[in-house]
């Protein structure tokens, strides 16, 4: 568990395509999309082929920031396009935790980033 969250880590686009297609139902995707194998337009592209148990948050967490970029990241179904450089930590955990709540419509317990 980590800033209240339990992680499920991934070491490849087709390995977290693989395990929500054995069932995993994560409240959140956190995915770059520059990555070695696959790109992110790849993952959320293959994304849309499968069925997601969940109606989770599909988030692109990049350095690429061009509009077109950025554009793309939405079109393909990604909820937000975040610039890593944009954020600490501590932020990218706040901003995370808020857009779960909204979406969910409750509160998360509030947890202090050590």
């Amino acid at each position: 568990m980590k800033h209240g969250f339990d992680v499920y880590a991934c070491t490849s686009a087709a390995d977290g395509i693989a395990s929500i297609r054995h069932g995993f139902a994560p409240d959140v995707i956190l995915f770059d999309i520059t990555m070695p194998e696959t790109s992110g337009y790849e993952f959320l592209e293959n994304l849309r082929d499968v069925a997601l148990p969940c109606d989770c948050l599909k988030l692109a967490l990049t350095n690429e920031g061009q509009d077109a970029e950025i554009s793309r990241t939405l079109k393909l179904g990604a909820d937000a396009h975040i610039i890593k450089a944009g954020y600490t930590a501590h932020e990218l955990v706040t901003l995370v935790r808020e857009m779960i709540e909204t979406r969910k419509g409750f509160k998360a317990p509030s947890v202090s980033a050590n």
